[in-house]
């Protein structure tokens, strides 16, 4: 079995579909760079202030920017910034060398744990906050989406999913 380390990690915004891949192109406006630059030092801050408003503020102050920069009412802008983020750096340049889509399957689910190793002391906090009623709708469906991504990422275009 080949191992799947961190060169299975890589900087691609991409939609695969079928047998071709269509790359997005994506150019964020200023305010999105801004919050971008914001959230990206605040998951720096959740070590030490978990998945919080205060994690996003700290952030703001310390790039100099007004803490309300980022309206947050609890950590769920950064969650949601970390989920997409992970997602976007996950690439399928080093799926090749896998013969069958469980096994690429199970190299991207290596690397989405190794994604998420950093904040593994305080993971379950965000999980809590995904999992509120007002928010669950939403974390589903982020959640569907990577299952999606990963899914497309193995190249299987099969209908009928069969785990066996």
């Amino acid at each position: 079995m080949r191992r799947c380390g961190h060169q299975a990690l890589g900087i691609r915004r991409a939609l695969y579909t079928t047998n071709q891949t269509i790359t997005k192109t994506f150019q964020p406006t200023d305010e999105q760079k801004v919050r971008g630059t914001i959230l990206n030092h605040a998951l720096t801050k959740v070590n030490q202030l978990g998945w919080t408003k205060e994690a996003i503020e700290q952030a703001s102050t310390d790039l100099n920017y007004p803490p309300t920069t980022v309206l947050a009412y609890n950590g769920m802008p950064l969650i949601k910034h970390f989920m997409f983020d992970a997602l976007n750096k996950t690439s399928i340049d080093q799926l090749h060398e896998f013969d069958t889509p469980i096994d690429r399957i199970r190299c991207l689910c290596r690397v989405r744990l190794r994604q998420t190793q950093p904040y593994i002391r305080h993971w379950h906090d965000a999980f809590l906050q995904m999992m509120e009623p007002k928010y669950e709708l939403a974390a589903a469906s982020w959640f569907f989406t990577l299952a999606t991504r990963m899914w497309e990422m193995s190249g299987d275009q099969s209908l009928q999913i069969d785990w066996d």
